[in-house]
């Protein structure tokens, strides 16, 4: 399987990008291949310092995620952490 290389945003606005991105980036989930060739851009929601939704592609599916035992992307945790560094977020 691909893997993208796992690397730290430089800002909030990167992370929002980076954060939850499947491991295999050249796939379109089923919703989105026909959608004119876009790939769907994965997004966190907070509210606060409160991690509401994770919205992931997993190559097949749209999935919202809302627990962080959930996630199974190393580079996703990656990004948490370094958002709780920052204190944009509190990992508890």
């Amino acid at each position: 399987m691909y893997r993208s290389k796992v690397k730290e945003p430089a800002s909030l606005a990167q992370a929002r990008t980076f954060i939850a991105t499947p491991c295999w980036l050249d796939r379109r989930c089923a919703k989105h291949s026909g959608n004119g060739g876009k790939m769907f851009k994965p997004s966190i929601r907070l509210v606060g310092k409160v991690l509401r939704a994770i919205v992931v592609c997993n190559g097949d599916s749209i999935t919202s995620v809302s627990k962080l035992t959930d996630i199974t992307y190393s580079h996703t945790l990656k990004v948490l952490r370094w958002l709780a560094e920052k204190e944009i977020i509190e990992m508890r």
